[in-house]
């Protein structure tokens, strides 16, 4: 499965807290929810959603915004899940792509 970071602002994210913010977003486009929680031992913050479609070169997915908390501190991030990758489970492998906060993710909405 995959997670594409378009962005973020404040800390660098670990493994655990991308997997935070994949599990959440796959189990809102489960439920249909724009907005959802999340409070673990190490990240707690909020994860929302307009199901606007996002592309990133070649691949294209769901948008997903985050503002979250960890003990190391907090960080904003903008990230795109890719359809296909909400029907992985359990995942085989995490493979997280992340592009520079200099493309404003304006520019990598898909308008159509």
């Amino acid at each position: 499965m995959n997670i594409y970071c378009l962005g973020f602002s404040g800390i660098s994210l670990t493994n655990e807290v991308l997997q935070v913010l994949f599990f959440g977003a796959q189990s809102m486009f489960v439920s249909g929810d724009q907005q959802r929680l999340v409070k673990f031992a190490f990240v707690e913050g909020e994860i929302k959603t307009d199901y606007q479609a996002g592309v990133l070169g070649s691949v294209g997915g769901y948008l997903f915004h985050a503002s979250i908390d960890t003990p190391r501190g907090s960080t904003k991030v903008r990230y795109l899940v890719r359809k296909a990758d909400f029907n992985v489970t359990p995942p085989e492998s995490f493979v997280f792509h992340c592009e520079s906060d200099d493309d404003p993710v304006e520019s990598l909405v898909n308008r159509n």
